[in-house]
């Protein structure tokens, strides 16, 4: 996989540091991450034990701007996915609620080339995210 290693870690660590806050005031918390290769793409897993998305949020969590929280910008992952579907891969989630939520991301081993791009920055997708940076 040909990817920017800073990009890859912000989309584990903002999928973290969600299940963190997410289980925060629990006595127990825990978050597994699975890693699986298959012969053309590689699946991780984050699975928490926070109290699940309520229905009524779940359309909403990858949409700019949108939170839950006090504060923070509402960016997190909605530039997660768009790192993620820059490299030709996605980002999904099942959650129950009281069991908790799984986040995967799957990514190809070699992405395609973006159309209509240069080679040379098809698998890094810095000049989108700085555009989705400044839309706050």
């Amino acid at each position: 996989m040909n990817a920017d290693p800073d990009h890859l870690t912000r989309v584990f660590v903002n999928i973290c540091q969600n299940a963190v806050q997410a289980m925060a005031g629990q006595a127990e918390g825990r978050i597994d991450i699975e890693l699986q290769r298959e012969a053309d793409r590689v699946s991780v897993r984050f699975r928490d034990s926070g109290p699940g998305i309520p229905e009524e949020i779940r359309t909403k969590i990858f949409v700019p701007n949108f939170t839950t929280k006090s504060s923070g910008s509402g960016l997190g992952l909605a530039l997660s996915r768009k790192i993620v579907e820059l490299l030709g891969g996605r980002i999904a989630f099942d959650t129950e609620l009281g069991v908790g939520t799984t986040f995967t991301v799957e990514l190809p081993l070699d992405p395609p080339p973006q159309e209509g791009a240069d080679p040379d920055r098809s698998k890094q997708p810095g000049a989108a995210l700085g555009m989705l940076e400044r839309k706050h």
